[in-house]
């Protein structure tokens, strides 16, 4: 499993050799803040509802990124508190032709909550992604991650997702 992680790492360090002298010279930031009633994700409940924002960052083709989620079990008036998630990333993008882009990154998924309501410990994913537009208003993107899970129970298991939207 890090073996793989190592290679995709080397392969991300390649790819920003390469395209460094495209890489724009002006950063973007933007953040974003909301609030779910029913925090799903990948088909798994993750809490009964939720605050949450991000930060990200952008230069050039490079991006990196946290994400922040408070873990309410049961509603915020009578419901329990289930500790915060919080995500960061990082990874590259490129345009290969003009109908097809390429992206590569990676994500960690941390949970402060490791007490007996605890939700989960952590992941780490490798992504992979691919896009074709089609035309200018349809388009196809197909993402696949590899990730490793920690268990509240320390227990590790490494699993595979596929998305095709």
């Amino acid at each position: 499993m890090f073996k793989i992680m190592k290679q995709t790492v080397a392969g991300i360090a390649l790819l920003a050799m390469t395209s460094l002298s495209q890489a724009e010279s002006e950063v973007s930031y933007s953040a974003n803040l909301g609030f779910m009633s029913d925090y799903m994700y990948r088909g798994i409940h993750q809490s009964s509802s939720s605050a949450m924002g991000g930060f990200d960052i952008e230069y050039g083709s490079f991006y990196v990124g946290t994400w922040f989620a408070d873990l309410q079990e049961d509603g915020w008036v009578d419901g329990s508190h289930r500790g915060f998630e919080y995500d960061v990333y990082a990874g590259f993008g490129l345009d290969i032709t003009d109908s097809i882009s390429a992206s590569v990154g990676y994500t960690i998924y941390r949970y402060t909550d490791k007490g007996a309501n605890a939700f989960d410990d952590d992941y780490d994913e490798v992504n992979l992604g691919l896009g074709f537009a089609i035309s200018e208003d349809a388009s196809i993107a197909i993402d696949y991650a590899v990730g490793e899970n920690t268990a509240t129970d320390q227990s590790e298991t490494d699993y595979d997702v596929l998305t095709i939207a």
